[in-house]
């Protein structure tokens, strides 16, 4: 999802087949263990298996905030966007000042067409990770698709303040201006995006598509 960049190394993939393994020979799992499992099997895409697991964790331990988020994870993979809101806000319960948890449930009302409660999630996110690019981004998407393009501007802005090498943020703030009838800035952003990363070919048509619209 976009609310939730899963980077996982390689140590740590392996060490969490070696818990998924030793399970077997354990008599009696823990809330901990049964929600590693959980993130295995929702990282091999198993998700109704995952969610069997980390639903098992929270009857052992209620205040477990992995198994909450990674439940709300599993949850939005499915489609089953009310149950992934209900387990993020457990999760958010738990572990208030975690922005990623904001990210992720402001994402799901992002889908589902809930702007002004994703515009919550997104503000609250940047409160308590002010130099977060991607919090910047996301609700900059959401002003986008509502039409208030100068608030998109404006974060897009502070997203490329924060991180001046994305190119994904360029062409965005490129597409808002161009919306915006500031067709001069828009062929700006647009060409800077294309000199950050010219051999991005998704980049390279969504610009051609701009162009196409707006007759350049």
């Amino acid at each position: 999802m976009k609310g939730k960049l899963l980077s996982i190394g390689y140590f740590f993939y392996v060490l969490l087949i070696l818990t998924v393994l030793s399970i077997g020979c354990a008599s009696s799992p823990d809330a901990v263990t049964y929600s590693d499992r959980g993130l295995y099997l929702y990282l091999e895409g198993r998700y109704d298996e995952a969610i069997r697991e980390f639903n098992r964790a929270i009857a052992i331990d209620g205040e477990l905030f992995d198994a909450y988020y990674w439940l709300g994870e599993a949850y939005f993979s499915k489609g089953d966007y009310d149950q992934a809101i209900a387990n993020y806000t457990q999760a958010i319960r738990l572990a208030p000042n975690d922005a990623d948890t904001y990210l992720s449930r402001g994402y799901v009302y992002e889908t589902i067409g809930d702007f002004d409660q994703a515009i919550v999630d997104y503000t609250q996110a940047i409160r308590i990770a002010p130099n977060d690019a991607y919090a910047y981004l996301s609700r900059g998407y959401v002003y986008e698709t509502r039409g208030d393009f100068d608030q998109a501007i404006a974060d897009f802005t502070q997203a490329i303040r924060i991180d001046p090498n994305d190119a994904q943020v360029y062409f965005s703030r490129g597409y808002a201006y161009a919306e915006n009838g500031d067709y001069d800035q828009a062929i700006a952003d647009f060409e800077t995006a294309l000199i950050l990363d010219p051999e991005n070919e998704r980049i390279r048509e969504l610009v051609e598509s701009a162009w196409q619209i707006w007759g350049w």
